[in-house]
């Protein structure tokens, strides 16, 4: 006998964007923070421009 293979659950187009607006939005604020000012700003900056990159990784390699 043959066995079906079991169907894939579809994803919406908010499914499948939603990651990547959330990193471009954090970009976006990382990068507007830089350009605002020093100290603290460029300590948030970094934070969240850091985050970003390290999260593009699990992004990536997450299963469809």
């Amino acid at each position: 006998m043959t066995q079906k293979k079991p169907a894939k659950a579809r994803r919406s187009g908010w499914q499948i964007y939603r990651p990547a607006l959330a990193l471009g939005g954090l970009s976006l604020l990382g990068l507007g923070l830089a350009l605002l000012g020093d100290g603290l700003y460029d300590l948030a900056s970094w934070v969240i421009l850091g985050a970003t990159l390290a999260s593009m990784p699990y992004f990536w390699n997450r299963p469809s």
